[in-house]
């Protein structure tokens, strides 16, 4: 369908239907190409109980092919997003543990082009890191692990790879990285660090913290909060728990200002809801009563979409 909800299209038969060319595959995922031209779909192991395979397709439903994927064992699959011409979608793929061992999945990310069919891996196995995503661009993706290179004092670090060089970006270390988000220009990142006690803003250019400050620690023994830009980039919005209710708190860039606002929450909650910056509002999807919230900033007003 069109961004605006217009002109929508049935492509292709599902995997329920008896004569789709997906029967017996159980999907678990799609992704959009950047020009929307293609499709990728991932498929999980059904009544073919065939290795775990990607598909491409073109958006009018045509040109439907597989990608059986390489790794042995492999377990949960999703696109990350594609490179900035299309051609080449960026795939995360976690290789499980063989029978009878005890160690945590493994996992990978690789270039799939459709149009040839070859995988390539993007740098090694990323054992040990937290992905927060591609940059907007699509041309670098985002993550952060250990700094080993003091042992003493080891810290989180804040990295990028390019998705074409593979080249690999130490940005900045933080301790106890838990959150980081892309900013709509790529040139930005916000993060949450020290178990929710510290949050901030990094140049990814210049490689330092251009604004940060300390926050109270959430009392509740609950799933995280969750963090994004919000107003098109000019503020941070924040969920969190405060005065036994849980909250939006949003932040200028520089910190300074706040307004705290309570969500209209008529249920308990069993995690924090998360939250996501969209144009000059923010939704906030509350997953443990299946409710979908925008709000807007400048009318302070609610509106409940299901």
């Amino acid at each position: 369908m069109d961004s605006d909800g217009r002109n929508k299209q049935a492509i292709f038969k599902t995997a329920v239907n008896l004569d789709s060319s997906l029967h017996g595959y159980d999907l678990a995922g799609s992704s959009l190409s950047r020009d929307g031209r293609r499709i990728l779909l991932v498929s999980w192991p059904g009544k073919n109980q065939e290795n775990r395979i990607v598909w491409s397709l073109n958006s009018d439903g045509s040109g439907l092919k597989k990608h059986p994927i390489g790794v042995p064992n492999a377990g949960w699959i999703s696109c990350l997003g594609w490179t900035p011409d299309s051609r080449q979608a960026v795939i995360l793929i976690y290789e499980n543990p063989r029978k009878g061992e005890t160690a945590r999945p493994t996992p990978w990310i690789f270039r799939l082009s459709p149009d040839s069919g070859v995988w390539q891996a993007l740098g090694g196995n990323m054992m040990g890191i937290h992905l927060f995503g591609m940059s907007p661009a699509g041309d670098r993706l985002g993550y952060f692990g250990l700094d080993s290179s003091d042992p003493k004092y080891p810290r989180d670090i804040l990295r990028t790879i390019d998705v074409e060089t593979t080249i690999e970006t130490d940005i900045l270390p933080i301790s106890g990285l838990q959150q980081a988000r892309w900013n709509l220009e790529g040139d930005q990142v916000a993060f949450l660090a020290d178990n929710g006690r510290r949050i901030g803003i990094v140049s990814v250019a210049e490689k330092s913290v251009l604004a940060e400050r300390s926050l109270e620690v959430s009392k509740m023994d609950r799933n995280p909060w969750t963090m994004d830009w919000a107003d098109e980039g000019q503020k941070i919005v924040l969920s969190d728990f405060k005065d036994s209710r849980f909250v939006l708190r949003i932040f200028d860039k520089a910190f300074q200002n706040e307004k705290v606002y309570p969500l209209p929450i008529d249920k308990p909650l069993d995690n924090y809801p998360h939250v996501y910056g969209l144009g000059k509002k923010i939704v906030v999807l509350d997953f443990s009563n299946s409710r979908l919230w925008v709000f807007d900033p400048a009318t302070e007003k609610w509106k409940k979409l299901f």
